[in-house]
């Protein structure tokens, strides 16, 4: 009487690599720009180095240097995770078919959320057996 989706056998490996993959999507790629200090709007004529009485470095492009780049900035990368369509999708059924198993899938009575000390609130859990996910 149920569907195909729910007869599937529970994959916990691909449930959890699938939730992995959502929670990497959801971050926002960061990191400097990578022309960051060593642009300008001018171009400058040759400057000939020593003996002119005149330092050389606040000409430069360097990190030391004020109006220079970063010494070390962080690299632009993206945090998403790609995941098999076939993969994905067996994920999702084997996500569906785990929530028909009254074994694994706690039922908690009414008035839990009134349980105001944090300290009972973790008793309660650990007795359930959600000591991995506390921690």
């Amino acid at each position: 009487d149920l569907p195909a989706q729910f007869l599937e056998p529970i994959r916990e490996d691909l449930i959890k690599k699938a939730v992995l993959a959502i929670q990497n999507n959801k971050r926002q790629a960061y990191g400097a720009y990578e022309e960051a200090g060593k642009r300008h709007s001018v171009r400058r004529r040759a400057f000939r180095g020593s003996g002119h009485g005149i330092s050389r470095i606040p000409r430069k492009i360097l990190s030391k240097t004020v109006g220079g780049r970063k010494a070390h900035p962080p690299k632009a990368k993206k945090w998403g995770w790609k995941l098999n369509t076939k993969e994905r999708r067996k994920a999702i059924r084997s996500a569906m078919s785990a929530t028909m198993d009254k074994e694994k899938v706690p039922i908690l009575e009414e008035g839990l959320e009134k349980t105001i000390k944090t300290k009972d609130l973790l008793g309660i859990l650990t007795k359930l057996g959600f000591k991995e996910e506390l921690i």
